[in-house]
C-alpha cells in the first residue's frame, strides 16, 4: 500500500511539474522590448540586459511561477529589481518593473513593457 501511495505522489508531481518547466523554458532566450531594450534569459539563471540609453548589465534572475502574476527578481551589481511578469495571448513577455531597490508592483499598468521573442538564427 505504501508503495502505491509513493508511486501516485511521484506520478502527480511528474504530471504537474512539466507545465511549470514549460513556462520557465518559455522565458529562456532573447526578448526585445520597446525602445530597443533587450533581455536575454539563460537556462542557468543568468540575465544579460541591454538598454540603448544606458549601460549593459549582467546578473542573475529568479523567476517564481507559483504566483499570479509571476514574479521575477533580477540581481546585478546594483540593488535588486523586483518585477512581475506574464505572457500575453500573442506570446509576448509583459514586464511591470520598478526602479532598483523599489517595492514589487502587484498589478500591471500603462508602464508595463512588452517584449517580443527574438527569433533563433
Amino acid at each position: 500500500m505504501r508503495t502505491w501511495v509513493l508511486v501516485a505522489l511521484a506520478a502527480l508531481c511528474l504530471t504537474g511539474c512539466p507545465s511549470k518547466n514549460k513556462e520557465q523554458e518559455r522565458l529562456w532566450g532573447t526578448w526585445i522590448g520597446q525602445g530597443g531594450v533587450t533581455m536575454e534569459f539563460s537556462a542557468s539563471g543568468r540575465i544579460h540586459m541591454l538598454n540603448p540609453e544606458g549601460p549593459t548589465k549582467d546578473g542573475t534572475y529568479i523567476a517564481n511561477f507559483k504566483t499570479e502574476p509571476y514574479e521575477l527578481d533580477i540581481r546585478t551589481d546594483a540593488k535588486p529589481i523586483l518585477t512581475i511578469f506574464r505572457f500575453d495571448s500573442e506570446g509576448r513577455l509583459v514586464v511591470q518593473s520598478t526602479e532598483p531597490g523599489g517595492i514589487r508592483p502587484d498589478e500591471f499598468d500603462n508602464g508595463a513593457v512588452y517584449f517580443t521573442r527574438k527569433p533563433n538564427p
